[in-house]
This record gives structure tokens, C-alpha cells and sequence, in this order.
């Protein structure tokens, strides 16, 4: 079987997918993959590789491109199309639309590879786990198996999949997991609703083996110019006895820069000061309302003001650069309330931080908190669903304070004497320099992650390309 991938969530690999491919090549089946973004004439370039089966990674947003592209593939040649990810785990019944004939919903590894094999040898694909399949008019609607709890049976994940694409093998920063789940119930993230899909299902936090990881990086540091490690999981440091060992062989086995993203009531100054010995150079994590009573009831977040600020002075004690991941447009939320999030992170000093406007979308509880408060319509849903980035969707009194807020947050932060200058500027319409202010936060990601050098400006290159068109 021939399976080509169509990724449209910009420029980074998708950890999901180079881990599906490596299990499906070592079933036997070919995997390609083309990124919507970096194609001219993407249906051209599909019909070149003479696919069976084409599997569609989409983010929430962009969703319904994928369904209408699908729609014209269709038209135009005889192939199986399968949708994936978290979008479509927490909304299988996508399967209804044409165009769409399989939905995966939740880990995709195995149900794919059962796939391809159903396929090519004529067999039955309706009593698959974890997929939804239409054929003609009926739907097959299957549950959701087991999780996978031992990651060490999984092939290595296939990164070679995208080494096509010079901008990313060369970058110099590479992103690695090294477990899956986040125990917290955060009422902006998926989490809560994949325990609840998964209920009775396994181990929902799990964790790859040390020796797995090391010899993924070790792999990726021999085949491609690997100057910094990033490791996506939702809290790197949940697991403080893995972790620690982890620490230890990671600092004598591949030695290279790296960050991640934490949760700052888990750490103190043992962990810290042992990750700074592994090279720990930065980490990440979430503030999201600087309003204590917004985070903790709104957002349950549960996590006081004195632990971000307190433990945040363990990074700088031991020189770890701190990014903060910080939303606007909270339900309840006033521009008062904003200035309390800015507020925080200058109390701590931040080096960098990262301005999201809220994206809610249904299902999520803090959409049933909005939909209560009358900040979202009663009938919405995912068909109706429409939200720019960075423009707040909730019909609050403050959308337009917000908007403006989130494009000189960042600036804001770091020069707190200018605020007489910002809070003039934020009176205005949006306008073309706003949409360029907007690409500082690029810019600070490349600060963050040391990529100011050629590779790394090559790739923001993308990364510009993309903001440009949204």
C-alpha cells in the first residue's frame, strides 16, 4: 500500500505522524508525505506518488480545507482518504461529510497499520478499533482500543519522512516526546476530553523508556547538524525518578542544549539545578491568566501566584531562560484582569513569552463556561465554528482591547516604561503595523531556541510565509 500524508499545521514535523509512518514501513507499506503549505499545485504533486490511501493531519481551523480538498481529490482519482489527529478524535462524526472515508480517532499507530493490511489483502474494514468507516451510506461506528502503554514495542519514529524538505532537516533545533498524557483537567485543553474518550482504556500518562529516547536523539544527532533539543511533552518533569535518570544519560550520552516545557509547581531547586547540569537552557510554561481566580476557576489551572513567582526564581538562580505561555479572552475577563497577566510576568522577570488569544472550540468546557455567560451562541457547534487567529470569537464588551493587547503583550512585558506609548497605540483599528508588530513573537522564538544563523533564519523564512498568508 501506498500512503501519503497531507499535513496543513504549518512547518514542524507532526510527532504523530512520523511515528504511524515508521509503524506502516515496517509493515511493508510506503509512506510519503507532502506539507499543503510548501506544495504549488499539491493536487498535482498527490497524483505524481499514485497513492492508495491519503491520510489527512488537521488542525481545528483549518479542518474544513481538508474536507473540501478532499472533495476534489475524490473527483479526480480513485483513492481512500482517512482524517486524523486531535480534531478528529474529539470530532469523528466529521465522517459524515463527503469526501471523508475513515476517521481515526485517537492513537492511529496500530488502526492504520490494520488498515493498510485490510486493504491490500481484501479484507473486511469495518471492525477496525478506533475507526469510523463509511461505506455507501452506512457507518461504522468502532470504539476506541487500548492505549498503548509500552512504546518500546513501536518502531523508531520515521523523521527520514520529511528530510525532503531541506528547511526542516537542517534545522538546527529538533522536537522529541518522551511520553504521552497530561494528568491535569485544564478546561482550555483537549486533555479532559481525550481521559473521558479513553476511560477505562489504560494508563492515561505514560512514558517512553529511557533507552528508546536517548537513541532516537542519538540518531537524529548523527544524520542531521542537531544543535538543540526541544522536548514537546505536555510536562517534561512529571516523572521526578524517570526524569532524574533520564537527566543523567542524557547529559553523558548526547551533551547538546536543550528545553521544555514544565509545569512550575512540579520543580524545585534539586531538579533545576540537575537540569542545568544536563544543558538545560530553557523552559516553558504556562501562566495563562495573571488573575488567580480566572486561572483557578475559569481555567482550572490550579496554580497559585506565589508558586509561578517563587519558583520561577529557581530558572534564573541557575541561568534557565523562562518563556510563558499566557491566553487573553478568557470568559469574564477584563482588560483590568489582562494587565494582571502582564503584571505577573514582569514580576518574574521573563525572558520571553508566547500571547495567545483563547481559541475555544466545542466540546471544550470552558465553551460550555462561555455559552453559560452568553459569551458564545447556544446553538454553537463545530459546524458553525469560525476563528481567525488572534481574533477573539467569545462576543465580549473587550474584544477589540483584547485583540490589541495581544499583539504588544510581548513588547509590553519587556519594556514596561513604554506603557504610555502602548496604551496609546492600543486605541487604534487594527492596521498594517500591527500585522507587523504581530511577527515579533517569531522573532522571539527564534531568540528562544538560539536559531539566528542560516538554517535557522531559513526556516523562519517558512514561518513568515505562513503568517503572511493568514
Amino acid at each position: 500500500m501506498r500512503i501519503l500524508f497531507i499535513q496543513d499545521n504549518g512547518y514542524n514535523e507532526s510527532l504523530g505522524i512520523i511515528s504511524i509512518s515508521a509503524v506502516l514501513k515496517a509493515g511493508g507499506h510506503d509512506c510519503d508525505i507532502l506539507i499543503a503549505s510548501e506544495e504549488n499545485n499539491l493536487l498535482e504533486k498527490i497524483k505524481e506518488y499514485k497513492p492508495d490511501m491519503v491520510a489527512f493531519s488537521l488542525m481545528t481551523g483549518v479542518h474544513e480545507w481538508g474536507i473540501e480538498f478532499a472533495r476534489r481529490l475524490k473527483e479526480e482519482m480513485d483513492v481512500l482518504t482517512v482524517f486524523g489527529g486531535a480534531h478528529f478524535t474529539i470530532f469523528p462524526e466529521t465522517i459524515e461529510e463527503d469526501g471523508v472515508d475513515v476517521i481515526c480517532a485517537g492513537e492511529g499507530e496500530y488502526p492504520m497499520l490494520e488498515l493498510a493490511d485490510a486493504l491490500e489483502k481484501g479484507r473486511d474494514t469495518t471492525k477496525i478499533k478506533n475507526l469510523w468507516v463509511k461505506k455507501g451510506k452506512k457507518i461504522y461506528r468502532n470504539p476506541v482500543r487500548d492505549l498503548i502503554q509500552d512504546f518500546d514495542k513501536l518502531p523508531m519514529p520515521d523523521r527520514d519522512l520529511y528530510y525532503k524538505y531541506k528547511f526542516i532537516r537542517d534545522l538546527p533545533m529538533k522536537r522529541f516526546i518522551t511520553g504521552m498524557g497530561c494528568p491535569y483537567n485544564c478546561t482550555f485543553c483537549h486533555n479532559h476530553l481525550f481521559k473521558k474518550i479513553y476511560e477505562g482504556k489504560g494508563k492515561y500518562v505514560r512514558k517512553r523508556s529511557i533507552e528508546s529516547v536517548i537513541k532516537e536523539i542519538k540518531y537524529v544527532k548523527d544524520n542531521t547538524p542537531l544543535k538543540i533539543v526541544h522536548f514537546s511533552d505536555d510536562t517534561f518533569v512529571i516523572d521526578r525518578d524517570w526524569l532524574y535518570g533520564f537527566l543523567e544519560r542524557y547529559r553523558k550520552e548526547i551533551n547538546v542544549p536543550f528545553t521544555c516545557n514544565v509545569r512550575i509547581d512540579l520543580v524545585n531547586d534539586e531538579m533545576v539545578r540537575k537540569m542545568r547540569q544536563a544543558k538545560c537552557i530553557g523552559i516553558t510554561f504556562g501562566v495563562e491568566s495573571g488573575d488567580e481566580n480566572i486561572r483557578n476557576t475559569i481555567m482550572k489551572k490550579n496554580l497559585k501566584d506565589k508558586t509561578i513567582i517563587e519558583n520561577s526564581k529557581i530558572f534564573k538562580k541557575y541561568n534557565i531562560k523562562i518563556l510563558t505561555s499566557n491566553i487573553i479572552g478568557v470568559p469574564g475577563e477584563t482588560p483590568e484582569s489582562v494587565y494582571k497577566t502582564l503584571e505577573i510576568n514582569r514580576k518574574i522577570k521573563v525572558d520571553f513569552t508566547r500571547i495567545h488569544i483563547l481559541l475555544v472550540w466545542p466540546k471544550l468546557e470552558i465553551a460550555k463556561i462561555a455559552q453559560e455567560l452568553g459569551l458564545l451562541p447556544k446553538d454553537f457547534n463545530i459546524k458553525n465554528y469560525r476563528q481567525q487567529r488572534r481574533e477573539p470569537l467569545l462576543m465580549a464588551k473587550y474584544r477589540n482591547e483584547f485583540r490589541n493587547l495581544c499583539v504588544f503583550f510581548n513588547l509590553m512585558a519587556k519594556y514596561p516604561r513604554l506603557d504610555f506609548i502602548f496604551k496609546r497605540l492600543m486605541r487604534l483599528p487594527n492596521n498594517w503595523l500591527f500585522n507587523q508588530v504581530r511577527k515579533y513573537d517569531i522573532y522571539e522564538e527564534a531568540r528562544f531556541y538560539k536559531l539566528f544563523n542560516f538554517n535557522g533564519l531559513r526556516y523562519y523564512y517558512h514561518t513568515f510565509k505562513t503568517v503572511n498568508k493568514i
